[in-house]
């Protein structure tokens, strides 16, 4: 059940970061902004968290990373996700539904992570989408996330079940292990800091630079 539930999580992300990114320009309901060091190179890098729209309950939320001004990293998400099993009606109470938001809008920096690399799987065998040796193995992340990103699919004109089984076959597809295991290392040997952050309903996601490849890469997500 917690794998479908990521799937389809990443799925609602894929399909959802086209209208976010044509927000862009709008001016924020809500924005906050944090300075970190992340990509190692001796400069603050600006982590900025950003709400656009009208409502409260409509909101498309990004979350991004730039570095000297270029964005290195971003993910999306909407407020209906912040407000999965509300205490009241959302609708008949547009004041606490705008209060609950950006209540949970402003934990999301409190609730950083920022942490040495966990080299947890580090030291044992990988050559498999799941390592039997690991629960979550960074590496087969790693793996995942170029999969993906090799693929030239317009997600935006799929349903959700075919969408699910994109998602699923490139999961199950051949792993490029030689480059998977080159950024692994590169991240263990250059990078200082992972950074966790948690947001909506119950998303924990943690995610590290590689120099090699000039990017973020997820090491952990759920659910």
């Amino acid at each position: 059940m917690t794998t479908r539930i990521s799937v389809l999580g990443a799925i609602a992300l894929l399909l959802t970061s086209s209208a976010a990114a044509a927000q862009r320009d709008i001016a924020a309901w809500y924005e906050a902004v944090e300075l970190h060091d992340l990509t190692g190179d001796g400069l603050a890098d600006t982590l900025l968290l950003r709400a656009q729209g009208n409502r409260a309950d409509s909101l498309n939320i990004v979350f991004t990373i730039r570095s000297l001004g270029t964005e290195i990293y971003r993910t999306t998400w909407t407020s209906q996700y912040e407000l999965v099993d509300p205490p009241f009606d959302i609708g008949a109470n547009p004041a606490a539904t705008d209060s609950l938001v950006r209540a949970r809008l402003e934990r999301f920096f409190e609730r950083l992570r920022i942490q040495p690399v966990n080299t947890w799987c580090a030291s044992h065998v990988w050559g498999s989408e799941r390592s039997p040796y690991c629960g979550e193995d960074a590496r087969s992340e790693i793996a995942f996330a170029l999969k993906l990103e090799a693929l030239t699919v317009n997600w935006r004109g799929l349903t959700r079940d075919s969408a699910y089984q994109v998602y699923r076959n490139t999961y199950l597809a051949p792993v490029d292990t030689a480059t998977v295991l080159a950024i692994w290392r590169d991240i263990l040997e250059k990078t200082r800091y992972e950074l966790g952050f948690s947001y909506g309903y119950e998303t924990s996601t943690t995610i590290a630079w590689s120099s090699r490849a000039g990017r973020f890469f997820t090491l952990s997500s759920c659910c």
